[in-house]
């Protein structure tokens, strides 16, 4: 099910392309922050700024948290030992080496991370017994389930929430990100920048499905024997580690191409993040005049390393949490889906002024932040696969299909994909409807929030104030039709100093 949020992909990569890449090469800056200082003012823009930073912090922890669980299954490292590496090696290249750097190691760094999955999805499959056993044993198990799509919004990754709401939370992170911003700002060309953001359809379509297929992967081996339920892990996130380790211990250097992917993908985005961070700080809460341009890049430096060291105590704090991509996702929705509806009232309408925006994206935070306190205080009555643990011998994970098959047929496996929560007369209308609002719409919530609160704010200020109600826009800033087109739309004016090179390591 999880599957249909790839979805989203072919929406979310065209509008990116097409409507919100082309107004921030028109503003000309290393941040996507310095739009909404010309469109709304500083206050709205120093404030996003803030959640933006707090958001990428916490991402960046979990980001780190990942690869160091695959360390610690393969190697026997620790996780503090683990993470910790990570964080100093993916920083020190990040400021030695700026924007260049981290575009030509991600290149690299994506070739290693797909060559893995494919290795570990091929290799996988014969270990098994062939393509036609994982595939049946998925069937019987009810892990290839793309019919029971539930329209209920209290229904976890029941089909729709991943293709809608997936969307919105997709959007935010390619559309209005900075970490993303930065990278097709420093393409020389719009064109160029197109060509670059429509490649990413098919390698994220393939990504989406090849780590979904080794999810089946693991269950088609751990059908009969739950390695949570046996003690062999704790936490659910452990599994492809585990099944990795499990499987090919016998295959010399499996093992290490496996971590090798997990950390491709992790330092990919660690080092982009802190970039980002720090390109905020410079460009939009250091005032200018502060610190020579000597200084100024110097000063970058250091706060990449700042945000490294913060991302790193995040990270250790993971250990003590669950489900980590549901987390991860959360938080983009959360606070990226907000901010995503602040760029878009501003591209869109002629008619949001500050007032409007500023309302809009505290009030959307206020919601999302209700929302979420609501479902953490409120327990959920969940239909989730049932696994069993009664064959967890030495050769259980080697049993025939046929063998399977029947002890599953046996066992009566049930299965739920929906978790949904039972409705209670003593619960309220918050805590059965709102409070339980699968976190895939959080994104959809937020821009939806945004987007409506600030228009109608913008409206009321407009038809009091007739200093507003004269107040123009800059086109520049605004969603012009031509930009669906390759061809530049040239700009009137340039907000920031010019990026020669296009190479963002820390100017400003």
């Amino acid at each position: 099910m999880y599957l249909y949020l790839s979805a989203c992909y072919f929406v979310v990569i065209p509008l990116t392309a097409c409507v919100y890449m082309p107004v921030f090469r028109r503003v000309n800056s290393l941040s996507a922050f310095v739009y909404l200082r010309r469109r709304f003012g500083n206050f709205i823009s120093l404030l996003s700024c803030i959640v933006y930073i707090l958001q990428m912090t916490i991402y960046m922890g979990i980001v780190l948290y990942t690869p160091a669980l695959a360390l610690n299954a393969v190697t026997g490292v620790s996780l503090e030992g683990s993470i910790i590496t990570v964080s100093i090696v993916c920083v020190f290249y990040t400021v030695i080496g700026g924007m260049k750097a981290i575009i030509w190691t991600d290149a690299l760094q994506s070739m290693v991370m797909i060559l893995g999955m494919i290795v570990i999805a091929i290799a996988g499959t014969y270990r098994i017994g062939g393509f036609q056993a994982v595939y049946e044993l998925s069937l019987q198990g009810f892990h290839l389930d793309f019919q029971s799509i539930s329209i209920d919004p209290r229904t976890r990754h029941g089909g729709l929430d991943l293709i809608i709401g997936g969307t919105f939370t997709w959007m935010s992170v390619y559309s209005s990100n900075q970490a993303q911003v930065q990278r097709y700002i420093s393409v020389a060309s719009k064109s160029d920048a197109q060509k670059a953001i429509l490649l990413n359809l098919p390698g994220l379509v393939f990504l989406m499905f090849i780590s979904g297929y080794c999810g089946i992967l693991a269950y088609a081996k751990y059908a009969l024997c739950d390695p949570i339920q046996s003690g062999s892990i704790s936490k659910s996130d452990q599994i492809l580690p585990f099944f990795v380790v499990d499987t090919f211990s016998d295959w010399p250097g499996f093992s290490g191409l496996f971590v090798s992917s997990i950390f491709s993908g992790s330092l990919s985005t660690i080092s982009s993040g802190v970039n980002a961070m720090a390109a905020v700080v410079l460009t939009n809460i250091l005032p200018d005049h502060m610190l020579s341009e000597t200084r100024r890049a110097k000063f970058g430096k250091l706060m990449a390393i700042v945000f490294g060291v913060l991302s790193l105590g995040f990270a250790l704090i993971c250990k003590y949490l669950q489900a980590i991509l549901q987390l991860a996702l959360s938080l983009f929705g959360l606070l990226g889906g907000p901010l995503l509806g602040l760029f878009t009232l501003g591209m869109v309408s002629r008619k949001a002024n500050n007032t409007g925006a500023i309302v809009g994206y505290i009030g959307s935070l206020f919601i999302e932040g209700i929302v979420y306190y609501g479902s953490q205080a409120v327990s959920y009555s969940s239909e989730k696969l049932i696994l069993y643990d009664t064959n967890c011998t030495e050769s259980a994970a080697y049993f025939s299909l046929d063998v399977k098959m029947s002890q599953l047929i046996e066992n009566q496996h049930t299965f739920g994909t929906h978790t949904v929560a039972s409705d209670s007369s003593e619960m309220g209308v918050l805590a059965n409807s709102v409070f339980r609002l699968s976190y895939m719409w959080y994104g959809m919530l937020g821009f939806f929030s945004t987007m409506i609160i600030g228009y109608v704010t913008s409206l009321i200020v407009r038809l009091v104030s007739k200093e507003a109600a004269e107040e123009e826009v800059d086109e520049d800033l605004l969603f012009q039709f031509a930009d669906i087109y390759p061809t530049e739309v040239p700009s009137k004016h340039s907000y920031d100093l010019p990026l020669e090179g296009r190479d963002l390591q820390f100017k400003a």
